[in-house]
């Protein structure tokens, strides 16, 4: 799924991205897809984001592999004008 979110307020930064979740046969949850990129309206790059997540059932992260920095940060300082 390929993604581009432009909100109508102009002080919030645009988020493209794409991706896709699967459950495993264990239960585990698996999230893969490009990098997040969050933009300034005026075209600058705010924050890269991407990798692999394994959920275990629960919902945890079980592993991970390559650059996540969003994961269970507070990211209000990259969308909040």
């Amino acid at each position: 799924m390929n993604r581009l979110f432009v909100p109508e307020d102009t002080r919030i930064p645009i988020e493209r991205g794409a991706g896709t979740s699967f459950f495993a046969p264990d239960g585990s949850r698996v999230t893969v897809g490009s990098l997040t990129r969050i933009f300034d309206r005026d075209g600058g790059l705010r924050l890269v984001d991407g990798g692999l997540v394994e959920f275990d059932p629960n919902g945890d992260p079980q592993e991970m592999h390559g650059h996540i920095v969003s994961l269970g940060v507070d990211l209000a300082p990259y969308y909040c004008p």
